[in-house]
């Protein structure tokens, strides 16, 4: 009479923990891939909006600061403000006694802050004039808020596949030993 096997000693038991584990490394080996991916994706889109974000101020405050427009300046960086990554915006117009114009979000997020400085011209070519500076500073909280769901995600798929290959493995592993 044989003396009953150690649960991972038995011929069965190591298939069905080598499958397992073998798919649990491909798994988190997609899943670290996917979630890389992911991340570039989502900070390259941050970097594109930034510059969007950046030429449409300066396109837009250059008739405003022309005109010393303080208000039609001030409704142009509350626009500004209205996109969820941007943190704060400053404006400084160069020139007669004016004075600087700024907002910023209260309920920051979290998440690293990146400031964009640019300059506000008006006119083309050899005409062009310096109207200003401003600052726009972006916030990464929103993308991390993302990558975060993605990764719960991708967590969540992975367990349910490895205990669905885990029960399906000891399945087909017992059936094939006594078989």
């Amino acid at each position: 009479r044989r003396a009953p096997d150690l649960p991972l000693t038995s011929l069965r038991s190591r298939l069905a923990l080598g499958l397992a584990l073998a798919a649990a490394l491909i798994g988190l080996a997609g899943g670290v891939l996917w979630s890389v991916t992911e991340a570039k994706k989502l900070r390259q889109g941050l970097e594109e909006r930034q510059n969007r974000l950046a030429a449409l101020a300066a396109n837009g405050l250059d008739w405003p600061l022309w005109n010393l427009d303080a208000a039609a300046a001030g409704a142009l960086l509350d626009t500004l403000m209205s996109d969820p990554e941007v943190v704060s915006v400053e404006l400084t117009a160069v020139g007669l006694g004016a004075r600087p114009q700024s907002r910023q979000r209260k309920d920051h997020d979290g998440g690293q802050r990146i400031e964009r400085y640019f300059n506000i011209e008006h006119g083309r070519g050899e005409d062009r004039a310096v109207l200003g500076t401003a600052k726009l500073v972006f916030s990464t909280g929103p993308i991390e808020a993302e990558l975060r769901t993605t990764q719960r995600f991708i967590v969540g798929l992975l367990s349910a596949v490895l205990a669905t290959l885990v029960i399906g493995c000891y399945w087909w592993v017992n059936r094939l030993v006594r078989g």
